[in-house]
């Protein structure tokens, strides 16, 4: 090392002892962020379970066993609550009922869990059950009840065909696989062949001139036939591939089409629903402003 660009031993201790002096400063506040995020945490729990338990007594007894609200809420939301920052004025409850699709609760409405194609730009959709826009909300509980038991089954049913249909994707990739090993195979035993053929005519003919000429002419154009016949085979296993592939961007466009259509339905509904819920607070207030 260039004497010049060492550092003097009594400086270099210096900067030793700075970074170790910034390194046990750094754990220190490290570790008293996550004592005071550990605190904060276990708050905010304390907090939700006692809300969680004054928003279940408006549901049925029976329901309780089946709550699952609490480990709906992350360490982050946890943290959150303990620090002051989400107040919990109210929450939705939410159970997990064997054989059903999730149900949630909130000051005196239900709803089910949905399922649905979650859509991919790239790739096969997934089936997912989650709430979402299609979600409506319910004041009647075994209504939500009967819905969750159908969601459940239509949520096994798309992913029944998921299934199914990664397995097709599976076996056309492998019949691709292997008609070009086929392909491979057939064109190296071909090779192999013909090899066989122009070293034995090679054998027979090396001594006769013309034998010779009229062997190569032969050879060019059986070379020429087989090189034709190979650009045949690409040209077909191209074109079986391109029908293959837009075939299946037939089906993603398809798909596409399908989501944004039920994307579309979902908003309307949503839509139709806000302005049923506005119309009936017009009312309501037209009768309150009548005094009946």
């Amino acid at each position: 090392m260039n004497e010049d660009l060492k550092v003097p031993t009594e400086i270099a201790e210096i900067i030793e002892q700075k970074k170790l002096a910034m390194q046990a400063k750094q754990e220190k506040d490290e570790g008293i962020k996550a004592e005071k995020r550990k605190a904060l945490i276990e708050t905010g729990r304390e907090k939700l379970r006692l809300v969680i338990i004054e928003t279940k007594s408006s549901v049925p007894e029976w329901l309780w066993k089946y709550d699952v609200t609490e480990i709906t809420f992350g360490d982050d939301d946890l943290e959150r609550i303990g620090d002051g920052y989400n107040k919990l004025d109210y929450i939705w409850l939410q159970f997990h009922i064997p054989g059903l699709a999730p149900i949630e609760f909130r000051t005196g409405d239900w709803r089910s869990a949905r399922a649905y194609m979650s859509w991919r730009e790239y790739g096969t959709d997934l089936p997912e059950l989650g709430f979402n826009n299609s979600s409506y909300w319910r004041s009647d509980l075994e209504y939500t009840l009967i819905e969750a038991e159908q969601e459940l089954q239509s949520f096994a049913q798309l992913q029944k065909e998921y299934q199914e249909k990664i397995a097709g994707e599976q076996r056309y990739a492998e019949q691709n696989t292997r008609r070009e090993e086929d392909a491979n195979a057939r064109r190296a035993a071909e090779q192999t062949i013909r090899e066989t053929e122009e070293r034995e005519l090679f054998n027979v003919f090396k001594d006769d001139p013309v034998a010779i000429n009229l062997m190569k002419a032969f050879l060019m154009i059986n070379q020429e036939r087989s090189t034709f016949n190979a650009q045949l085979e690409d040209a077909n296993e191209t074109m079986y591939s391109i029908e293959e592939r837009w075939s299946h961007r037939a089906d993603d466009l398809r798909h596409q089409a399908e989501h944004a259509q039920r994307m579309a339905d979902e908003e309307r509904d949503r839509v139709s629903s806000l302005q049923s819920d506005l119309d009936d607070a017009k009312n309501k207030l037209k009768k309150a402003q009548r005094g009946w």
